[in-house]
């Protein structure tokens, strides 16, 4: 059985999908929405696409999004989903490898990245009234395909944070087994706010399959700028996100001398009403992957009574590899291993897998051979397991500064330190060298205000640890510049191109 039938079978169809069109909310409920599908694999089927055939998707999120991927699935095709953030050099590589039969995007995406008799423009071609063409096709006949297991659903591309973008081949298998055995719980009285990349397994599996799958209402927000409004438009009870998005909140609340007072003498719950409030009023619980939060964060959401549940996967994985659920929520951990999955840890301390959502390969033949060990695929990622299985990530093993004096430091760690005491965006250095420095964007904060939260955050440090200059950069990293993943990660190696000079000039008297 394939992932289509999986969602459609098990869903009430009694959910709906909320979105904003021209500023106004649009609702299609879940039984119209298969329809939708239905038909969309009708006109896919009628355009030449077959089973097998690799069609793009380079849009924003949207319910159009998911009934494209949705059609694709029906019909046994491989959707490909292109980040609207991607660099033209990267989207050009990426259509070249996944060797696209469709293309599907927005109309303000450029038409010299594809030839144009392949291109499908939504919004030119289709516009606002897409999903009504669809309703309207006359042909009813139903398409099935006998969908294996091991059949190819998707290729979805890492964020390319280590060179260009590697093409991940998921199976349906891979992602149903992320479908049936998230320990999380969910039925059709809950309301989810999608906002992060559909483009990432975390958002399309995480978010939207397991909506389906439990009859969840699913709400589109217009932007991730703007979702503490649509957050309290359509008022969620849960949301994924990433950890930067909770810094902020973190931050923001930390300003008042007041919360941290409250907080301290135990009347968290008083700060944690209004923070609730901001976030719609209905909030269960708040899902949070792609990398690790900090205790500090994690211990003020539970003082003022917010749970957050912490997971980890990689695209290869589908995603999920571990999460924290009702019952089995440790601070600082990322959970326990899915049922199915195998855990331990390589002689590096990195994080080894055995998982049936493991991909099948990735588009370079022989490229997933490299990671793999003894049957074990290592995710790269340095980690500690204790006696009850609870996982905790440390960082990337790639990411790790090894200092002139052989001390090793996690950076992230660092990193997430000085963040949480106010300052906007920090990175450490020091591969190779005898003490660490850190690039700091600071928002309105002087030297002196700087200096300050250095000192402080380095009395909570290992020697070797603590920071010893500081430079201040112009403007916070971003997903256009390249300094930060759509997924708001840090790449590593393109900051350290752009501020080469300014990070050893501190090193240089």
């Amino acid at each position: 059985m394939g992932i289509y039938e999986k969602l459609t079978q098990k869903s009430n169809k009694t959910g709906f999908i909320f979105y904003k069109v021209g500023g106004s909310t649009e609702a299609v409920n879940y039984k119209e929405f298969f329809n939708i599908t239905d038909n969309l694999a009708l006109y896919l089927s009628n355009v030449g696409v077959k089973k097998g055939d690799r069609i793009g998707i380079y849009m924003k999120n949207s319910p159009h999004w998911l009934a494209i991927d949705l059609a694709c699935l029906k019909i046994g095709a491989v959707s490909v989903p292109i980040g609207t953030t991607v660099s033209e050099d990267n989207v050009k590589f990426i259509i070249r490898d996944a060797n696209l039969k469709i293309l599907f995007k927005d109309t303000n995406r450029k038409d010299n990245l594809f030839n144009n008799e392949k291109i499908i423009d939504v919004d030119r071609k289709i516009q606002d009234s897409f999903l009504e063409l669809l309703k309207n096709l006359s042909d009813k006949k139903s398409l099935f395909f006998k969908t294996r297991d091991s059949n190819e659903a998707t290729v979805c591309y890492t964020s390319g944070s280590t060179g260009r973008p590697k093409g991940a081949i998921l199976t349906h298998g891979n992602i149903i087994h992320n479908i049936e055995n998230q320990p999380l719980h969910f039925d059709s009285t809950d309301t989810s706010l999608s906002f992060l990349p559909l483009s990432h397994m975390f958002e399309r599996t995480c978010g939207v399959y397991f909506a389906i799958y439990n009859d969840v209402t699913i709400c589109f927000a217009e932007s991730i700028d703007k979702v503490m409004e649509n957050v309290q438009e359509f008022k969620p009870t849960y949301f994924l996100t990433v950890p930067r998005l909770l810094e902020k909140i973190y931050n923001k609340a930390n300003e008042k001398a007041v919360t941290r007072l409250l907080v301290s003498i135990g009347l968290g719950k008083i700060v944690g009403k209004k923070i609730r409030a901001k976030l719609g009023g209905r909030i269960r619980f708040i899902a949070s992957g792609g990398a690790p939060l900090s205790k500090n964060i994690l211990e003020f959401f539970k003082k003022i009574g917010i749970i957050i549940y912490q997971g980890y996967g990689l695209t290869e994985t589908s995603p999920l590899i571990s999460v924290n659920y009702e019952g089995n929520n440790v601070l600082g951990s990322v959970g326990k291993p899915l049922k199915g999955v195998e855990v331990k840890l390589s002689e590096e301390n990195t994080l080894m897998i055995r998982s049936p959502g493991l991909m099948k390969e990735y588009t370079k033949k022989g490229e997933m051979q490299k990671r793999m060990k003894e049957g074990w695929f290592d995710t790269g990622d340095l980690a500690e397991v204790n006696s009850e299985s609870y996982i905790f990530i440390k960082g990337r093993i790639d990411d790790l500064i090894v200092m002139s004096n052989g001390k090793k430091v996690y950076p992230d760690f660092i990193e997430k330190e000085i963040e949480n005491n106010g300052i906007d965006t920090a990175f450490v250095y020091g591969n190779g060298k005898n003490y660490l420095c850190t690039l700091i964007y600071g928002l309105n904060l002087n030297k002196e205000q700087i200096q300050l939260i250095i000192d402080k955050v380095n009395k909570k440090l290992s020697s070797f640890e603590a920071v010893k200059k500081f430079y201040i950069i112009p403007k916070a990293f971003s997903i256009e510049e390249g300094t930060l993943t759509p997924t708001l990660k840090k790449q590593r190696k393109k900051i350290i191109e752009i501020y080469y000079k300014e990070l050893e000039s501190l090193y240089n008297g």
